[in-house]
């Protein structure tokens, strides 16, 4: 085996031992830069641009400050319940060791673990370059006793059964294909370890329809220019959260995924005909911060109820928990 250039720079300390554990074949692939281990291999092209797409997203920090991390804060809570609580699921007396599978910035880590981190060893994992942002807000933060290493989640130097909890929230469908992302990371969950992830829904036939067309319309452009080109898709939704009158439709439309009740004219178009984010308390950045997420990159695999369930059984991950909302679903599973 070709020996890795300064590995002994790798931090924290209890990382370093781990990354001495890796399959030493998979460690080939990898080079240290800036004292985090990167993975050199070539990407498949729809996850090449999927990588820059994040890069971009997470560069613009000033599309997810205090009210995108509490409504993340809250949002995390509420799907996957405290963490203190999912920690309890650990039975073992050391520290669980947690692997955070497609982390980007940071944002999701630092809201969902942020009262824990003294009782977890948490590793971080990204392909795009938000990994060096995450290390910067890290040091803002000084949090010193984190991993980071930037690597796609199919190709993980880690041994098999190397971790107690796998965290992924809202990544799997951000790969060439969330069934082999579920597949390949549950072999680095031990026995008895907690899978935890988020994944999109399919959702109505037009809104699938529409989303997709303006995918696909993005595809030819920069990241940059995709962000400016959805501007003004952001400012519509902007303009319709602004009517506050209520519509109620008296029976469901089976035909076309809509069901009865009562819904405002922005909700009934965002979930049924086309996603246009708005949220009141956010800034026009952070919606369209969340419109950019969803429409930019090339993979953003939907996937029913039945799917995950399915996957889930044959990466023998028994389903302690499935949240299923109009957005994704929610997986709290533990491995057989």
């Amino acid at each position: 085996m070709k020996s890795v250039k300064n590995l002994n720079k790798i931090e924290p300390q209890w990382f370093n031992e781990l990354i001495l554990k890796c399959s030493p074949t998979m460690l080939e692939n990898f080079y240290v830069y800036d004292k985090i281990l990167r993975q050199k291999s070539k990407l498949p092209k729809n996850q090449k641009q999927t990588k820059s797409t994040f890069s971009f997203k997470w560069r613009k920090e000033s599309s997810y400050k205090e009210s995108y991390s509490n409504f993340t804060t809250d949002w995390l809570n509420k799907k996957y319940g405290k963490i203190e609580e999912n920690l309890k699921l650990h039975t073992s007396n050391s520290k669980p060791l947690i692997l955070d599978a497609g982390c980007g910035a940071g944002v999701n880590t630092l809201c969902y673990f942020k009262n824990v981190f003294d009782k977890i060893n948490l590793v971080g994992v990204d392909v795009s370059d938000a990994i060096d942002i995450f290390k910067k807000n890290l040091k803002k933060k000084k949090i010193n006793d984190i991993g980071l290493m930037q690597a796609d989640l199919n190709q993980l130097p880690f041994k098999n059964n190397t971790f107690d909890f796998i965290f992924s929230e809202g990544v799997l469908h951000h790969t060439a294909s969330t069934k082999t992302a579920i597949y390949k990371l549950s072999k680095k969950l031990k026995p008895k370890g907690i899978f935890m992830f988020y994944v999109y829904k399919k959702k109505a036939p037009i809104r699938e329809f529409s989303d997709d067309y303006v995918r696909n319309y993005l595809q030819k452009y920069s990241a940059k220019e995709s962000w400016n080109l959805l501007k003004s898709l952001t400012e519509l939704g902007v303009e319709l959260g602004k009517i506050n009158q209520k519509i109620v439709i008296k029976k469901p439309i089976k035909y076309l995924g809509i069901p009865a009740g009562e819904t405002t004219v922005q909700r009934l178009i965002y979930w049924n005909f086309l996603k246009l984010f708005y949220r009141e308390d956010f800034t026009f950045e952070e919606c369209l911060h969340i419109n950019f997420d969803w429409f930019t990159p090339t993979n953003a695999l939907r996937q029913t109820p039945e799917d995950i369930k399915c996957w889930c059984e044959k990466a023998k991950i028994n389903i302690i928990k499935l949240n299923i909302e109009k957005s994704g679903m929610t997986v709290i599973g533990k491995k057989n």
